[in-house]
């Protein structure tokens, strides 16, 4: 996949929002089954991802994916 780094973090999330939405988000019972990904999160992931120039690779994702599910773990059992 090309890079999107030209684009704006706005441009981003709303992409994000979309692709989220269209493939399984409009079977969510609610907005919280399928939420928006806003600006500020796409500025928070670049600025922890930095300034990569080069394309991912699936192993990669992968180990991104585990720890963002990491993260969401330890967020619910504070609450």
């Amino acid at each position: 996949m090309h890079s999107i780094a030209a684009n704006g973090k706005g441009w981003i999330g709303n992409v994000l929002s979309y692709a989220r939405y269209e493939f399984g988000g409009q079977h969510a019972k609610n907005a919280l089954d399928s939420p928006q990904v806003l600006s500020k999160e796409v500025f928070r992931i670049r600025k922890e991802i930095g300034t990569r120039t080069s394309s991912w690779t699936l192993d990669e994702l992968k180990q991104v994916v585990d720890t963002l599910n990491m993260g969401n773990k330890k967020e619910k059992k504070k609450k």
